[in-house]
């Protein structure tokens, strides 16, 4: 990879990638070379990162109300600002806000163009008003903060934006190595914030627990611990939470309601609150310095609060408890307490403890000298950061989730749609106490190899949109005689043992892969696109061609 496409992916991830992109292939979000006058994009709708029209078709369809931000980035490798530079990024957003022909002609303009309009058709259903616009431009040099031309090349761009009446707010960050450096540190580092707490009791002494308090902080600091550097949402303070943000159902609908009326001042006697379990607190006077935190419960309230953050938050108090404490079953006992009252089934709780720890575990028997079966599941977000791990090894609870739904719960295309119907298939059918870790480990291990096939191009980059598809398809052709049952039996873990074996064989592997490529390539026609994969009957097309052929040969022998 050339140098300056390495530093084009390196702004990208430390900009909005490290928070939004975690479970995406960052690739998809990156202009490549020709592009005029952007490196990177990002469309983000309710909290989900969107790249193309039928993601958004869907995620708008299926939304009551709508959280919008574009994220545009320009990543230069020169060591002197230019100004010159900047207003060509600027003129390039300008022009694709417009719909200059000249900008959104470039396929890649053009596929955020068809995202953009399908947004703004949808504008009844604006949440905090008008979308979001952050920019940022990067560079290796040191920012003329202080110059008065620069502070009015920001200060027109803005300006002209804010004409438009398109958008909400607009940021605009100018990263230098500084900048780019600390929000770096920001994804490797422990995550920390400051806040003011005055109104807060400190509990007694409490074995396991090495300080405890409890009391009501006021809105705009709690936003302080869920805003990034950059200003998105901390996405990853929310890893120990057992449920994800819930969209805007009737529950969080009435939230974000009372923030947005005149009984804002009720939110904190009409709230359960929000318990944050820290590993360190640092205490001076009413500022509280809070090291390495989860936000174990309260979820729900995190996310309609930092939707609400541009309303006026200046009396909405929320209640808090802030618990300090090292010990890892402790933490799993106090998020068990605390969601005891929310409708969540004991198999979530049992997800989100014993049965990842046991994965984990599994994961490390699994490394061999031979590298090819070395992969890291992180069962807390950022746990390889700090360590000199190829982070394309790492499976996040979500890859791993939409592996192991591809595989052995056939539905590809589930995993190829948003998080949300995969959550609800867990944990009925995924996390499930007693299943057996090698068919989770295998659909791992087979993501993993296909995702390098597709990255190096032995497999045409243009079937990765059906990469789910092409996983059942493989374990198909490549055990064809063998199926894995039920899968807390012993019969399963033959059945994934099997296919570890030939996953850790390039040559086999391949040649199986390649196979499926083929297959999926017949059955949709030579169009595997997005629209395409989320159907589940792609699949049943793919499992026609090959009992096909097996009766074929089985005629010809």
């Amino acid at each position: 990879m050339a140098a300056h496409t390495e530093f084009e992916y390196f702004a990208t991830h430390v900009a909005f990638g490290h928070e939004y992109l975690t479970d995406e292939d960052i690739s998809d979000y990156m202009a490549g070379d020709g592009t005029i006058g952007v490196d990177s994009a990002l469309i983000v709708i309710n909290g989900q990162p969107v790249n193309n029209l039928s993601d958004a078709r869907d995620l708008i369809g299926a939304s009551k109300s709508l959280d919008v931000s574009f994220h545009f980035l320009q990543a230069k490798t020169s060591v002197s600002y230019s100004r010159d530079l900047v207003l060509g990024f600027m003129d390039a957003v300008e022009g694709f806000i417009d719909g200059r022909q000249s900008v959104i002609s470039h396929p890649f303009w053009a596929k955020l163009r068809e995202i953009f309009t399908e947004i703004y058709a949808a504008s009844a259903k604006f949440r905090s008003g008008a979308p979001e616009l952050r920019v940022y431009f990067a560079f290796q040099g040191t920012p003329p903060f202080n110059d008065s031309l620069y502070q009015d090349t920001i200060r027109t761009f803005e300006t002209g934006i804010d004409n438009r009446a398109m958008f909400r707010s607009v940021h605009t960050n100018v990263l230098g190595a500084s900048q780019l450096l600390r929000l770096y540190n920001a994804t490797v580092n422990k995550v920390e914030a400051t806040v003011s707490f005055p109104r807060q009791t400190p509990l007694p002494r409490i074995p396991g627990i090495e300080q405890a308090y409890i009391g009501a902080i006021a809105g705009a600091e709690l936003i302080k611990m869920l805003a990034t550097d950059a200003g998105s949402l901390r996405k990853s303070a929310f890893f120990d939470n057992v449920r994800d943000f819930q969209q805007w159902n009737p529950v969080n609908e009435e939230m974000y309601s009372t923030l947005d009326s005149d009984k804002k001042a009720l939110f904190a006697v009409l709230n359960n609150g929000v318990t944050v379990v820290a590993k360190e607190v640092r205490i001076a006077g009413d500022d509280f310095t809070i090291e390495d935190y989860q936000i174990v419960n309260g979820c729900q309230t995190s996310n309609v609060l930092f939707f609400a953050r541009e309303l006026d938050l200046s009396s909405v108090y929320i209640p808090l408890r802030l618990i300090v404490t090292n010990d890892a079953d402790t933490t799993a006992k106090i998020t068990q307490a605390t969601n005891s009252q929310t409708p969540i089934t004991k198999e979530d709780l049992i997800a989100s403890t014993d049965f990842q720890k046991e994965l984990e575990t599994f994961y490390k028997s699994m490394a061999s000298a031979r590298s090819k079966q070395r992969l890291y599941y992180e069962r807390r977000s950022g746990q390889f950061a700090e360590e000199s791990v190829e982070q394309t090894r790492v499976v996040t609870k979500l890859i791993q989730m939409k592996a192991f739904a591809a595989m052995f719960l056939n539905v590809p295309h589930i995993s190829s749609r948003f998080p949300g119907e995969l959550y609800e298939l867990s944990p009925e059918k995924i996390f499930r106490s007693g299943h057996k870790l090698e068919s989770y480990f295998a659909s791992a291990l087979c993501w993993y190899r296909l995702d390098v096939w597709l990255r190096t191009g032995r497999i045409d980059s243009s079937l990765k949109p059906s990469r789910f598809v092409m996983m059942n398809v493989f374990r198909r052709v490549a055990l064809p005689d063998l199926q894995p049952g039920d899968l807390s039996t012993k019969s399963a873990t033959t059945y994934a043992n099997k296919l570890v074996e030939i996953l850790s064989d390039d040559v086999v592997s391949l040649q199986y892969f390649e196979k499926a490529a083929a297959i999926v390539r017949t059955a949709s026609a030579g169009d595997p696109s997005r629209d395409r994969v989320k159907r589940e009957k792609l699949l049943q097309d793919c499992i026609g061609l090959i009992e096909a052929e097996e009766r074929e040969m089985a005629t010809a022998e």
